[in-house]
């Protein structure tokens, strides 16, 4: 018994022996595993932190400003990274494998080949620029790197070339950019002057000497003073500086003094450079010198603003000071007059007696239609035996009509009077037509209209009397507030089309372009050529839109034709003062251009001097950025608007366009033939195209194409044509001209 109870003792000492093994054992088990888990949590931490700097790596080698490579021994790109990739304008797949010379430009791949092989040398102490070949443009870049060793975990490692591709391109344009400003400055035909913050002196080019005679050492470290001519007074440069502080930029003619003593005028623009701070650093001065055209303006602007014959002020002085009465009467709430007067049967007298007496009839007019008038009132001549009188500045309508009625009446007293010619004694009379401003018209078109229709009542009373705009004539004033009205829906309704007048090219004989004129198809009216509704547009403030379908319909068929092969072809589009003056014109004529993928030069604007004058800085900075854009500016009316001559020097003219007035009488006209000549004159001398309109005769297109006319428009040719009518006319020409 007892042994068997020892038995089992032991066996229970045994097992508790066991148990605390197994406990153990556990106990180690567990702790083991607490350890691998803390372990495995620690490879994940430096799992994450690879993966973050795989991904900070990956980032700061593709997405680097610059182009990084691996170049193996044999010279063939092992790894090429995302800006290297675009700047080659290659596909990655294509890029790996490629031998480095397979990007090097041909022109500089020689030079490339020998500097290449030294590389491996000593690569960080050397840098070789060259270009790379792509898609036909020069991209410049440096190549710099360091030679290295990798190893792909199999072989033993490989010597490598570890480098950078830095693009230079825009470094190389600024180069070349420098190099041209300093050829240009030295090259200029207008002389440029540059000067610190102070004024003095730092720079001149070559055309600087030239103009003034100074060398360059001679007026360095000084001021601009050493030229002044004591021509301008102390204001002047007063106002000059005071502009250029406030808008940073002066331009206007100078009289300044050359070394040897000589005074000579300049066209001057000085522009302010700052720097970031705002304070004036140096100031340029650019001037070209214009005392011969000076001069030649000077002598045009008598035959520009006076009439050749009589010496009273032409169709373009007395639009202008029509227009300054009409502002002074707006301002002033007064009134003025304007008699229209036409002589009777003057022809009568030229084809009788010959051009010699009817002139010296016209300058005795002349002499005493000035005795009837005040010293501030205005008498013109506009052409042939038509004058016009302004009578301004009075404050009761009442009293301007009893004074233009006591003023006609004079006219036709003064007039009846015989003229003692060379060979005869002639008697004359006239018709005399009277508007009023305000109540008449507000407008010069209108005034002129009103008084011209006044005449001819006048001529159909019997002549020698003179006639008011009555309400009698209230129809036309009706009628056109009737077109004012239907005018809104014109352009939505699609009422307006163009016509086109061929252009001919005189020493070629081919059609070189068309004029795009403007037709209303009114719906009760038939078609309406422009006189009878672009005033009133221009009054309802809708040219503009007019403006930008006419520029859209001329461009879009332009390129009609040009997809039909007539592709030598360019149009002339009229642009109105508020077209010009409009910010938006640039920028909608290079969308049209782009468009309709038409060459801006096939484009031509045409703008009237009397538009140019509205605003003349304006109207230049505005026609810059057209001519910008590579589209052709042509002046219009050519010697009949405000600023004639003396403003085409300040405007990127290509053409002069000859008025039809001039071209009409150019036989009958002295003073006519010597306006066309001089305007072909002064295109010639300008290098710019002269286009005379209104020609009818062969004779009168002889007498162009003779005087050195480059262009020519008119009946003679063809009338304005729809556009199915002009694309045969230009598809046949030349035929036999219309009579």
């Amino acid at each position: 018994m007892k042994a068997e109870e020892a038995f089992f003792a032991e066996q229970d000492a045994k097992k508790s022996k066991d148990l605390e093994k197994v406990s153990g054992i556990i106990q180690d088990l567990r702790i083991y595993q607490i350890e691998l888990e803390m372990q495995n949590d620690e490879l994940f931490r430096a799992q994450a932190e690879a993966r973050i700097a795989r991904d900070e790596y990956f980032d700061l080698y593709h997405e680097a400003p610059v182009g990084y490579a691996t170049i193996g021994e044999d010279g063939c790109i092992l790894k090429a990274n995302r800006f290297l990739i675009d700047l080659v304008n290659r596909e990655a797949a294509d890029l790996n494998g490629l031998h480095i010379f397979d990007l090097v430009h041909e022109e500089d791949i020689g030079e490339f080949r020998a500097r290449f092989r030294a590389f491996y040398n000593r690569p960080e102490a050397k840098e070789i620029s060259f270009r790379i070949d792509r898609d036909n443009a020069e991209v410049y870049v440096t190549l710099t790197g360091r030679v290295t060793q990798i190893s792909d975990g199999a072989v033993s490692p490989k010597r490598c070339l570890l480098v950078a591709f830095t693009d230079i391109t825009k470094l190389k344009k600024s180069e070349f950019e420098l190099v041209l400003a300093a050829k240009v400055f030295d090259s200029s035909i207008e002389g440029i002057v540059i000067t610190d913050g102070k004024g003095e002196i730092q720079r001149v080019n070559r055309a600087f000497s030239l103009v003034t005679g100074y060398e360059e050492r001679e007026v360095q470290g000084k001021t601009p003073a050493i030229l002044k001519s004591g021509h301008h007074d102390h204001s002047f440069y007063v106002d000059m500086w005071d502009q250029l502080s406030r808008e940073g930029v002066w331009q206007g003619e100078v009289v300044n003094k050359r070394k040897n003593g000589e005074t000579y005028v300049e066209w001057l623009s000085i522009s302010a450079v700052s720097a970031i701070d705002g304070r004036v650093k140096h100031y340029i001065g650019i001037f070209s010198d214009i005392t011969e055209k000076k001069l030649n303006t000077q002598q045009m602007q008598q035959l520009a603003y006076y009439d050749v014959l009589t010496g009273l002020p032409n169709r373009t002085l007395f639009y202008d000071r029509l227009k300054q009465s009409l502002v002074r009467a707006k301002r002033n709430l007064s009134a003025l007059a304007l008699l229209f007067i036409d002589l009777d049967n003057f022809k009568e007298l030229n084809d009788s007696y010959g051009h010699a007496e009817g002139d010296l009839l016209l300058q005795g007019v002349a002499s005493r239609l000035k005795q009837t008038v005040r010293a501030s009132d205005t008498v013109s001549r506009l052409g042939g035996d038509e004058f016009t009188i302004i009578l301004s500045d009075f404050q009761d309508p009442n009293v301007i009509s009893l004074e233009s009625s006591k003023v006609a009446e004079k006219i036709l007293a003064i007039l009846s009077k015989p003229f003692q010619l060379k060979e005869v004694s002639y008697q004359l009379s006239a018709s005399i037509g009277i508007a009023i401003y305000p109540q008449d018209g507000e407008v010069i078109s209108e005034l002129i209209k009103h008084a011209d229709s006044a005449m001819y009542q006048a001529k159909s009373m019997g002549k020698n009397t003179f006639h008011f705009f009555s309400q009698q004539m209230f129809k036309a004033q009706q009628e056109r507030s009737e077109l004012k009205a239907d005018l809104n829906n014109a352009i939505a309704e699609g009422q307006f089309v163009l016509h086109y007048q061929p252009q001919i090219c005189l020493s070629t004989n081919e059609v070189v372009g068309c004029e795009a004129l403007i037709r209303w198809n009114h719906s009760k009216r038939g078609l309406l050529p422009p006189g009878f509704f672009i005033g009133i547009a221009e009054d309802m403030g809708m040219i503009n839109r007019i403006g930008d379908w006419v520029l859209e319909q001329a461009i879009s068929q332009l390129r009609r034709w040009h997809d039909q092969g007539i592709d030598t072809l360019k149009i002339a589009i009229n642009l109105s003062v508020e077209q010009i003056r409009d910010s938006r014109l640039p920028g909608r004529i290079s969308m049209l251009l782009d468009r309709y993928d038409v060459p801006p030069d096939k484009l031509e604007l045409e703008i009237t001097e009397s538009a140019m004058l509205k605003d003349t800085l304006e109207s230049s900075q505005a026609l810059q950025l057209v001519k910008k854009l590579g589209v052709r500016i042509s002046l219009d009316d050519f010697g009949t608007g405000y600023s004639s001559m003396t403003y085409v020097k300040h405007f990127p003219v290509d053409s002069l366009k000859i008025d039809r007035v001039f071209v009409r009488d150019i036989f009958d006209s002295i003073e006519d033939k010597s306006i066309v000549l001089a305007s072909i004159s002064l295109a010639n001398n300008l290098s710019v195209n002269t286009i005379a309109e209104g020609v009818e005769t062969r004779e009168q297109l002889d007498f162009l194409k003779d005087s050195g006319c480059t262009h020519v428009q008119g009946f003679l040719i063809s009338k304005p044509l729809p556009v199915e009518a002009i694309t045969k006319f230009i598809s046949n020409y030349p035929a036999e001209p219309n009579n």
